[in-house]
């Protein structure tokens, strides 16, 4: 399958912006982005899509799959590990239409996303997941002095 998506507003990666872009998709692959006048012609079964800007996907590079709807680790055990698991799917998602097509989770439920994106159950970015919180003694992830319920 061959998709076609011409941009008000093409940013490639490397070089100045291109006003009137195109990217050609085929297979999975990029193979053409640039001016639309230097794009190959149209193909009868491909799919056009008209946006108004396309640009390289943003690196997370520290954050947290956690499920908390605020960030604080005194309330991180108070809801069910399926809930904050539930929270963290929508979260995967979130980030993805926000442009981050990639986020080095640095402790919290990230490995778990990664797979499920891998295995395509999940619709996210590409997780790249600590599986664990390293922190020094009475650091903030130090979490030996919580108290839990």
């Amino acid at each position: 399958m061959r998709y076609r998506v011409e941009a008000d507003l093409l940013i490639p990666g490397e070089g100045e912006p291109i006003s009137g872009g195109t990217l050609i998709i085929e297979d999975g692959k990029i193979v053409f982005a640039g001016t639309q006048e230097d794009a190959p012609s149209s193909l009868s079964d491909e799919q056009v899509f008209m946006v108004p800007v396309v640009m390289p996907g943003m690196w997370d590079c520290h954050g947290h799959f956690f499920g908390m709807k605020k960030a604080n680790l005194d309330t991180l055990y108070q809801n069910p590990v399926s809930v904050l698991a539930g929270r963290c799917v929508k979260d995967a998602e979130r980030a993805l239409n926000a442009g981050f097509t990639s986020i080095r989770e640095a402790g919290g439920f990230g490995v778990y996303i990664a797979q499920l994106v891998k295995e395509k159950t999940l619709i996210g970015p590409n997780v790249y997941g600590a599986g664990a919180i390293l922190s020094q003694t009475a650091g903030h992830a130090d979490l030996h002095s919580r108290h839990f319920h």
